[in-house]
């Protein structure tokens, strides 16, 4: 029989402020997010700028103008570009915050510079996920990530490791055409069975390019999904659930009969905020004029027409009735995936929503495997806060 936990709450859901530090990087990926929405990556160089003070300080009005209750699990979340480029600002603003709340941290990293991080030996421990991006196995990853050099990224997470084993690193693959699904898999397997990554997630490349052979695309993940559920039912045999978050959540959806009441990210109910250059905006993937407020220098808060951010973040989430999401066998899981890859693409969306109905029809296949031996290994609840939580410092939904 199914546990139906739609009315109970086990868990409390985080509240996240992501911080971007920094427009530089040492890097030229193919599919840079970053360049999402015609954004020109020379002007962000100009206008993605931390400071210290001023963001700090608009973090703790945000917190007082929401009337945020002590003791709600917060995070704070350095973003980029490559934060760790900056890492002189990232402590000063841990500093400033640490002095009024129990926040909690979290920093996306292409992994470069983690050596440098490590010397930090009192404020490592308060990052508490560390989220690595590692598109495949050595050549793949290189292909696709000049300049972000696999070998030294396995080094330094080899090196933190031996020196850290509280923080939780997240191994984080985005999917392009022309890439394995299967390389990333394997690139992670043995990345856990050393010890040096803790759980995977996979996201597919937003961009506004059409495929180039969707179709092709499409087998190759088909195939690679096989693969995947194959070798997490061989693992759950031998008595291991594999930490692979956009899989365990899917599941976890199933086994709990949930439904995704909102879109992946909650963008629509101004739950998270990103913080750019004393700008908050409700993803940082839009256009930096649509942001609902603004920190002066002193780091005072000013919100622009309530109606007008709520009118905004409901026109934000219309492609949806134009999609028929709420008719779709996959909205359960996705919520309507992601908006800004919608606005900025439907096209490219519509290819992505054949994906997500594949990923969970071919889950749904395996569940009558799956389920009985995770009932065996733990508690649901355990399942979720274990497997599941950690998805929320990503985007959710590939």
């Amino acid at each position: 029989m199914k546990v139906n936990l739609e009315q109970e709450k086990i868990f409390e859901e985080p509240i996240i402020f992501h911080l971007v530090v920094t427009a530089k990087c040492q890097g030229k990926c193919k599919g840079c997010i970053n360049t999402l929405g015609k954004k020109d990556r020379k002007e962000l160089l100009s206008l993605w700028k931390l400071n210290p003070y001023r963001d700090s300080k608009g973090i703790l009005e945000l917190i007082k103008s929401l009337k945020i209750e002590n003791g709600k699990s917060i995070y704070v979340a350095f973003y980029g570009g490559e934060p760790l480029l900056e890492l002189d600002k990232i402590l000063k603003v841990k500093k400033i915050l640490d002095s009024y709340y129990n926040f909690k941290y979290i920093i996306y990293t292409n992994g470069l510079l983690l050596r440098n991080f490590i010397k930090f030996k009192k404020e490592v421990p308060d990052f508490k996920f560390i989220i690595v991006s590692i598109d495949g196995k050595e050549k793949q990853h290189n292909m696709v990530r000049p300049k972000i050099d696999y070998k030294k990224i396995y080094h330094n997470l080899k090196y933190f490791k031996q020196k850290f084993n509280k923080n939780s690193i997240i191994m984080w693959s985005t999917l392009r055409e022309g890439q394995s699904f299967r390389d990333c898999i394997e690139a992670f397997l043995e990345l856990y069975k050393e010890g040096l990554v803790d759980y995977f997630f996979w996201h597919f490349l937003d961009t506004e390019e059409p495929f180039k052979d969707f179709k092709s695309f499409f087998k190759m993940y088909k195939n690679d999904l096989k693969f995947l559920l194959e070798l997490y039912i061989h693992h759950l045999r031998v008595g291991e659930i594999l930490p692979i978050l956009p899989l365990n959540e899917l599941i976890y959806f199933n086994m709990a009969q949930k439904k995704r009441k909102t879109t992946a990210c909650k963008v629509e109910l101004m739950e998270n905020f990103d913080i750019v250059n004393g700008k908050v905006v409700p993803c940082i993937d839009l256009p930096i004029n649509f942001y609902i407020a603004e920190f002066d220098e002193k780091g005072n808060l000013s919100f622009k027409n309530q109606k007008l951010i709520k009118a905004f973040l409901n026109d934000l989430i219309n492609y949806k009735k134009g999609l028929d999401c709420f008719n779709c066998e996959a909205h359960y899981y996705c919520g309507g995936r992601c908006p800004v890859q919608a606005v900025s693409s439907l096209e490219r969306t519509k290819n992505y929503c054949e994906l997500t109905k594949l990923f969970t029809r071919e889950v749904e296949s395996y569940l009558e495997s799956i389920e009985p031996i995770i009932k065996q290994l733990c508690s649901l609840e355990n399942f979720y806060l274990r497997f599941v939580f950690p998805v929320y410092f990503t985007d959710v939904v590939p």
